[in-house]
């Protein structure tokens, strides 16, 4: 149990810091510097599974991106 966790701290730290910082600004909202203020792991996780869910109710979506 302690290694899946861990795996999903490292991925979610990898994908905040690797990712499109442009996405993050659409999804998370700007700190005090501006910027997106990294969420917690149980908030970055369950934003991004609802926008997950949202493209694939609504596929068009997908085209916009």
């Amino acid at each position: 149990a302690s290694q899946v966790e861990k795996a999903i701290r490292s991925s979610v730290e990898a994908a905040w810091k690797n990712g499109d910082k442009q996405l993050w600004r659409m999804y998370f909202a700007a700190g005090k510097n501006g910027k997106p203020e990294k969420p917690s792991n149980g908030d970055f996780l369950a934003r991004i599974s609802r926008c997950i869910i949202r493209e694939e109710e609504t596929p068009e979506l997908e085209e916009a991106l």
